[in-house]
């Protein structure tokens, strides 16, 4: 079987992870910059190595969700950690033939932006001479890819929920928070707000976000409705949002400003747990310098800006609690 398997292109691979992780040819394709046929085939090409079919095909070629066989399922997380791997030693090797390339660190929401900035002064300070390139474009998972894929060399945002192909720091736990108008009902309630409570708001959250998938969850268990809720980019004008009384907002902590007092901040501590914000980087890479100097200069940022933090009125959570883990 070892023998066969030499046979195996990491094209083949990355065809098979990109169909699993898509669900059809046609946005595997598009992913790999390919047409649907060659993507076809290099499947086609990876079976007949391994021998026996990774596609699922008893419903015919022209159905648009596509389902992996048991063998394919199994080979899936092998085949995402070799072309991972692949990636690192790409990523190495280019650094060995740029020495002194600039740093490149994804962002991907304006909280996690707050820490990052003061963080690269500090890193300046201790690294003479190290450049560094931001990009605050896309989302977290898209984050991930690129640091995978090493057009990133480090991401700062949501702890991978599964580390296994990352080197991974926790610098902040950040509570998720409600933030309510100040002379709401929310607002003047004397005790914490219940999931029934939330249940009869309209809510104002990112799309996509993992914490209003499990408060959705939880209503729904306890017998609830989940309410309507308002989809908006977290980092654009929520707070407004809540003091023009459209809703009330999930939010990190993080990312509320303390200078509104047109809002206020409710502890959520009781229903959710806080957020895990860290910097992550190819657990397979070798040359990545100023990494380690990056966290400790995250670190001192946060930790920083706790003990400037100003008191906030009741109901609102103890401050993010920095939590360096290995």
């Amino acid at each position: 079987m070892l023998h066969g398997l030499i046979g195996v292109e990491p094209r083949h691979l990355a065809a098979l992870t990109a169909v699993a992780e898509e669900g059809s040819f046609k946005r595997a394709a598009d992913r790999r910059g390919c047409v649907q046929s060659a993507v076809r085939q290099q499947i086609a090409q990876l079976e007949r190595v391994v021998g026996t079919p990774l596609i699922d095909r008893s419903r015919g070629g022209t159905a648009t969700t596509v389902q992996l066989t048991s063998t394919g399922a199994a080979l899936v997380p092998h085949a995402i950690a070799i072309v991972a791997h692949l990636d690192a030693v790409a990523a190495d090797l280019r650094a060995r033939e740029r020495p002194g390339a600039a740093l490149r660190i994804g962002v991907a929401d304006r909280a996690a932006s707050a820490l990052l900035l003061p963080a690269l002064g500090r890193l300046a300070r201790t690294v003479p001479g190290i450049t560094v390139e931001v990009c605050d474009d896309g989302d977290d998972r898209e984050h991930r890819d690129a640091v995978l894929h090493g057009t990133l060399d480090v991401a700062l945002g949501d702890m991978p929920a599964d580390p296994g192909l990352f080197a991974a720091r926790c610098v902040l736990e950040d509570p998720v928070v409600l933030l309510a108008r100040a002379d709401s009902m929310l607002a003047r309630r004397p005790e914490p707000p219940t999931l029934e409570d939330l249940s009869r708001v309209s809510l104002i959250a990112d799309r996509g976000w993992p914490t209003l998938a499990l408060i959705e969850a939880r209503m729904r268990a306890t017998g609830l409705v989940p309410p309507a809720v308002l989809h908006a980019e977290m980092t654009a004008g929520v707070q407004a949002l809540v003091a023009a009384n459209i809703g009330a907002a999930l939010l990190p902590r993080m990312a509320v400003d303390d200078g509104d007092h047109r809002v206020v901040v409710i502890d959520l501590g009781h229903l959710v747990p806080p957020r895990r914000v860290g910097l992550y980087w190819h657990a397979d890479r070798r040359l990545i310098a100023g990494v380690e100097a990056l966290v400790t200069a995250v670190v001192a940022v946060v930790a920083a800006g706790a003990a400037r933090r100003p008191e906030r009125r009741f109901g609102n959570p103890p401050e993010p609690a920095v939590a360096v883990t290995a």
